[in-house]
């Protein structure tokens, strides 16, 4: 009995383990297909670079060996590529991938799945992009809505001139040398100002840097009775870019009260014996003789606070120059009747001998090797276009003018503005003349200077004990390189033959006296002045509307 009890047992036990091993080897079987599938998407979650819970579900499913670590690999390389601009919607596709291969059991369905995966963090990457762009965009608005406020704020400044002044616009100035400009003249077209705004009045303006109010003028340059341009003088430090405000009434007239800096002036006597008049317009025709008592200093005269010059406008016509002492204007009280021609009185004086030279900057032409002046014409005209605060200008109208070339109709519109020695000569001529020339006299105190480099503008100079005084003076005229011919003298001047394109040429002249309160002391400080001018000349203010 206790042997078939025994025997019953032990089958009884043997069932029981066959039935267990049967059990493990079907489990077995199933957990390698399982598995094998866990870990190809077990290394996806890996390659998504997504810090969520993939990680976890990965760790917890890769504890067995694959026989297809191989397909793993491979959509583990397709995965990378697709998931490495992705950062954000790959959680929820891992742990939902994670639990749908836990169920399954084949094969087919682990690559079924893993396509799936590809397939939807290639949308994740598509939003993520979308979402950059939109970004930059936002960027780029806010800079440029910054420059724009900017702008609009120097007119919102309240300066206490609005009531007067009541429409406004900035003009935004642009010093493009790597040096500080001290009073310089900012000219600004009324052509340009109009076409942005055209309700503007130059008869009622004024220019403001940070409510500080500028010194500034409207210029007619035809003396058609309308404004040309209007100009200003501003500071500016090197390399610094400024912006200004115009307020402007849109009719009625503003006069405004500022120092008189610049004036041009033609003073003829008013009768036999009569006291000298200031006039806007003198006709000279006639060949006007050397005749000191019928115009205040024989003929029309410019300045600034700095020097002043004359011409003579009669059969001469040749350029001088006021040495000044002190800053104000003095050419009313000029009186060569009641003085010595070349005496230097406290305000400074006449410091030059011109003789039968063209004179500082005088305008002439180059015939047979020698300068010819403008004389013996048949006609002769003064004209004041400007007289201050802070531009000067006249013109002069040479008619039938026959150096031996050719016979010629001449304008000379010469300027000069406040805080500058530098005079400007503009020069047209009719009928394809062949030249035009200007110079300075030759003393035998001065030599000859010349400049070391050369920009778009040059010189010729001369520099030494040449006043009337005697003592050291420096004259320049300053030219566009192009527009030189030949350097050369006569008997009488040191010369730049220049080379008029259309019949027009520009160019400047100066004089640095060694009395005039800031002149300079030496030739090597002329020098350096004459540099500084060229390198203005080169560099032009920029002038924009914002």
């Amino acid at each position: 009995m206790k042997k078939n009890v025994l025997w019953i047992c032990m089958m009884l036990l043997l069932l029981v383990q066959a039935a267990c091993s049967d059990s493990g080897k079907d489990a077995g079987d199933g957990s390698g297909d399982t598995n094998s599938d866990a870990d190809t998407d077990s290394d996806t979650d890996t390659d998504s670079d997504s810090d969520t819970d993939s990680d976890s579900d990965t760790d917890s499913d890769s504890d067995t060996d694959s026989d297809s670590d191989t397909d793993s690999d491979t959509d583990s390389d397709s995965d990378t590529d697709t998931d490495s601009d992705s950062d954000t919607d790959s959680d929820s596709d891992t742990d939902s991938d994670s639990d749908t291969d836990a169920d399954s059991d084949t094969d087919s369905d682990s690559d079924s799945d893993t396509d799936a995966d590809t397939d939807t963090d290639s949308d994740s990457d598509s939003d993520s992009d979308s979402d950059t762009d939109t970004d930059t965009d936002t960027d780029t608005d806010s800079d440029t809505d910054t420059d724009t406020d900017t702008d609009s704020n120097a007119c919102a400044t309240s300066c206490g001139l609005e009531a007067e002044f009541p429409e406004c616009f900035p003009l935004k100035l642009n010093n493009t040398l790597d040096a500080p400009r001290t009073d310089s003249a900012i000219f600004v077209d009324m052509a340009e100002i109009q076409a942005e705004y055209a309700d503007f009045n130059a008869n009622a303006f004024v220019v403001l840097d940070n409510c500080t109010e500028l010194s500034s003028q409207a210029v007619d340059n035809d003396a058609n009775g309308s404004a040309d341009e209007i100009v200003f003088l501003s500071n500016l430090d090197a390399s610094e870019t400024r912006t200004v405000v115009v307020r402007y009434a849109t009719s009625g007239t503003s006069a405004r009260d500022y120092p008189q800096r610049a004036q041009a002036l033609v003073s003829p006597k008013t009768g036999a014996g009569g006291s000298y008049q200031d006039v806007d317009f003198l006709d000279l025709t006639g060949n006007i003789d050397h005749d000191a008592s019928f115009m205040r200093f024989e003929g029309p005269g410019w300045e600034s606070d700095r020097v002043g010059f004359r011409l003579y406008a009669d059969t001469r016509n040749g350029f001088d120059i006021f040495g000044k002492k002190k800053p104000d204007m003095m050419l009313q009280t000029i009186d060569y009747n009641d003085g010595d021609y070349s005496t230097v009185t406290d305000w400074g004086g006449d410091i030059l001998h011109v003789g039968d030279a063209l004179g500082p900057g005088g305008l002439g032409t180059y015939v047979n090797n020698a300068a010819v002046r403008i004389s013996n014409e048949q006609t002769l005209t003064v004209q004041i276009l400007a007289s201050g605060p802070v531009y000067a200008a006249l013109r002069m109208t040479y008619g039938g003018w026959s150096p031996g070339s050719g016979t010629y109709d001449v304008t000379a519109d010469i300027s000069i503005t406040a805080g500058s020695r530098v005079a400007r000569m503009i020069a047209k001529a009719n009928n394809n003349i062949p030249n035009l020339c200007t110079g300075m006299p030759i003393h035998s105190d001065a030599a000859v200077v010349t400049p070391s480099v050369v920009g778009d503008w040059t010189y010729l100079a001369t520099y030494g004990n040449q006043s009337l005084v005697p003592d050291a003076l420096g004259i320049a005229v300053l030219y566009r390189t192009t527009d030189e011919s030949q350097v050369t003298k006569d008997s009488n001047n040191h010369l730049a033959v220049l080379k008029p394109t259309d019949g027009q040429l520009t160019y400047h002249f100066t004089a640095d006296w060694v009395q005039e309160p800031a002149g300079s002391a030496n030739q090597q400080a002329f020098v350096s002045s004459l540099k500084a001018t060229l390198a203005e000349l080169d560099s032009p203010v920029e002038v924009a509307f914002p």
